[in-house]
């Protein structure tokens, strides 16, 4: 049912799909990044999920078990539940519009993080990076979905508290570090927004957890303010 449904909204949609090949290859990204069926969280979305007031407002999602960690107007609603440890969960009201940002399909900008944090995660494992890490993304599919037809599962990276986070950007950051912040970074991957989008996480790892945006060039001088003094002294001789 849930795929016989995305091929109608590949139908429907493609005229209004974004940016570079996305016109011509949303479908093949959006199957692509499908949760697999025997991934084992896979049973209990479906029963979750199986209907559509779920979603028509926050309190429809507490009422189904879930914790709800951000809410913001525009912007996907951040969601943990206690039967599903390990995983995050980033949704789309019922109610909320079908172009929710930027005249961009909310759907779209769940897909956009699954694909770029996959095309990152290959390129820190193929560079051997150590100190970095990105969360594997995957999209479940709503067969009622009319608006948003799917929710975006992520493996949680256990982020440290926001004012640990920005302790240790200034304190645990190394030379080692920034070397390879610098090479991501460089590369066009990654933000400068380093406490929001790049957190500390109680694995010992800083982790890329905010993917929606394709590769860019970076004003690397934004890096400097959260680093301590001595950090910003070796990054300056990284990037002059």
């Amino acid at each position: 049912m849930g795929r016989f449904f995305l091929v109608c909204f590949f139908c429907c949609f493609a005229g209004v799909l974004h940016a570079d090949d996305w016109n011509e290859r949303f479908e093949e990204f959006f199957i692509s990044y499908l949760i697999p069926r025997d991934h084992p969280l896979r049973g209990w979305l479906d029963s979750v999920f199986c209907s559509f007031d779920v979603l028509n407002s926050e309190e429809t999602l507490r009422g189904a078990g879930f914790q709800i960690l951000s809410s913001v107007p525009l912007h996907p609603a951040v969601l943990r539940h206690p039967q599903a440890p390990g995983y995050v969960f980033k949704l789309y009201f019922n109610g909320e519009k079908k172009k929710p940002r930027d005249g961009i399909l909310g759907v779209e900008w769940l897909l956009r993080r699954c694909v770029e944090a996959d095309k990152l995660r290959r390129w820190i494992q193929k560079h051997k990076i150590r100190h970095f890490i990105v969360p594997e993304k995957w999209l479940y599919p709503l067969s009622h979905g009319e608006r948003h037809p799917a929710v975006l599962v992520a493996v949680d990276m256990e982020l440290e508290s926001y004012e640990m986070n920005i302790q240790a950007w200034k304190t645990l950051v190394s030379q080692e570090h920034l070397d390879e912040l610098y090479l991501i970074l460089k590369e066009g991957y990654g933000s400068i927004y380093l406490t929001g989008n790049i957190p500390y996480t109680k694995r010992g790892k800083f982790a890329f957890v905010d993917t929606e945006k394709p590769k860019q060039k970076h004003d690397l001088t934004k890096v400097k303010p959260y680093l301590s003094e001595k950090m910003q002294k070796y990054w300056d001789e990284l990037i002059r």
